[in-house]
């Protein structure tokens, strides 16, 4: 048992000397820089942070981009059966009993041509001149 202790007494006097501050010292020192070394800097941080949220404007204007409505703020219009489907042909239009158009800024009701209901205007025809007769451009310097 005394054996024992001494043993023990030694490999602690053993650890205590290689625990002093004088050989402590530089270990800290070397783990002091590799860890300065390793930390992000803020402008990292910033960098990546402002990367990520150019993606996230981008894919919000693809979004915007493929929004269905987006275009009815421009003239155009979506046609909806009275189901309330998505017409997306003149066949399946004409097939409809009654269609709703939707604008920018509301719907409105509409009956297909050639189901009793009232027939829209025909669209102008071009104008022509006399048979025979050319257009003529004047000049613009006379």
């Amino acid at each position: 048992l005394r054996d024992r202790a001494q043993a023990a007494r030694e490999a602690l006097l053993a650890d205590s000397a290689r625990l002093s501050p004088a050989t402590l010292r530089p270990r800290v020192e070397r783990a002091r820089d590799r860890l300065g070394a390793a930390r992000l800097s803020p402008a990292l941080l910033t960098d990546r942070l402002a990367r990520a949220g150019e993606r996230l404007e981008a894919g919000g204007r693809v979004l915007a981009s493929l929004d269905p409505r987006a275009p009815l703020s421009r003239g155009y219009a979506l046609v909806y059966d009275g189901d309330g489907a998505l017409v997306k042909s003149s066949a399946a239009a004409a097939k409809a009993r009654s269609l709703a158009l939707e604008f920018a800024d509301g719907r409105v009701a509409a009956v297909p041509a050639g189901t009793g209901g009232a027939r829209p205007a025909a669209s102008p025809a071009k104008k022509r001149g006399p048979a025979g007769a050319t257009a003529r451009q004047d000049d613009l310097f006379d």
